[in-house]
């Protein structure tokens, strides 16, 4: 498993970068392959995804910090599990959550991914969820600004053609827009193996292997070949993907209307390499969460979240409050069990 950057660990021939090279298709991958990104509308039902919404604010106030759904004087980090970028949840256990499980297996979630890749075998990613709370204070400018692209430049080179997973999320409430989100660069999926080849690829320094950020100044280059930063709106229920090439972040609510997603990533269960079994295994077996894409470098999140009044870790961290009944349906979308 050769890599074509010296410094970069190796890493498995990927057969599918030309994946949604062969269309059109009549379906939702047009949309996927032109602009990067695409609403799968209706993929839960309505009643359904607000119900997940109220079972994930059941998970905040669980942990007994105060917490209460209905008192906007709780909304604070004080009263709260320690989150990140305004409302992000790696730790706790989220990852391996009943409710959170129970949204990768929905039928509507899972068909828009065996349409993708053209199969039922799937795995999924186990990651994180977004409970963004409004009338929460700025962000400081450091963390307001991160667009990135999960992926690493090295994906990018030599032929390898514009697709590597199709990342997404569950939108839990009605998202419109001023009720923060997710943006993204409308277009900038189609350059980006451009971009890189025109401007170099960085050293590969260790870590995180799949992610990579921008400055500011370096979005002209995107703005001049006509791409556009776009807010994308979403009902309860419905599934947002854009391709692991669209750069991308998300933004805090600016009104009273709470933003509540589940992040899920799938794709065939014969990608996985032994080190991506094995991290995935572990993941399962100990509460944590793993990166977007479910193969090819998966990686396991481990982050100790410090708490601002004490300064130390959270000793809640590593707590699962209703950890996923591990059926063989799970078992197999987690990777542990074969098809």
């Amino acid at each position: 498993m050769a890599s074509i950057d010296p410094h970069a660990p190796p890493l498995p021939h990927f057969p599918h970068a030309d994946l949604l090279d062969h269309g059109p298709y009549g379906d939702f991958r047009d949309a996927l392959k032109k602009d990067g990104y695409v609403v799968v509308k209706g993929a839960i039902p309505r009643e359904r995804a607000l119900e997940y919404r109220d079972r994930l604010h059941g998970w905040l106030e669980s942990f007994g910090r105060g917490y209460n759904r209905n008192d906007p004087s709780t909304f604070s980090q004080a009263h709260l599990p320690v989150y990140s970028r305004g409302g992000m949840y790696n730790s706790y256990g989220i990852g391996q959550e009943q409710a959170v499980w129970d949204i990768r297996l929905e039928p509507g979630v899972r068909k828009a991914f065996e349409t993708i890749w053209g199969t039922d075998k799937l795995v999924s990613s186990m990651d994180s969820a977004t409970i963004m709370l409004p009338g929460q204070p700025p962000l400081p400018p450091s963390l307001r600004q991160w667009k990135h692209v999960d992926l690493s430049p090295w994906r990018t080179a030599n032929n390898a053609a514009n697709f590597f997973v199709a990342q997404g999320l569950v939108n839990l409430n009605d998202n419109g827009p001023d009720d923060g989100g997710l943006l993204v660069m409308k277009g900038s999926s189609e350059l980006l193996k451009q971009y890189f080849e025109e401007t170099g690829r960085p050293k590969y320094e260790g870590g995180k292997y799949d992610w990579h950020t921008f400055e500011e100044e370096e979005m002209d280059w995107f703005f001049e070949r006509g791409c556009e930063w776009l807010k994308v709106c979403a009902e309860p229920g419905d599934l947002i993907l854009w391709s692991s090439h669209t750069i991308h972040q998300n933004c805090p609510p600016r009104g009273s209307r709470d933003r509540v997603v589940t992040y899920v990533c799938q794709g065939p269960a014969e990608l996985m390499t032994e080190e991506d079994k094995a991290v995935r295994k572990r993941a399962f077996e100990e509460g944590y969460s793993t990166s977007h894409a479910p193969f090819h470098g998966t990686w396991l999140v481990d982050r100790q979240p410090i708490r601002e009044e004490t300064g130390k870790v959270d000793p809640d961290y590593r707590t699962h409050k209703n950890p996923v009944e591990k059926t063989d349906a799970v078992k197999r979308l987690a990777g542990v069990l074969p098809y």
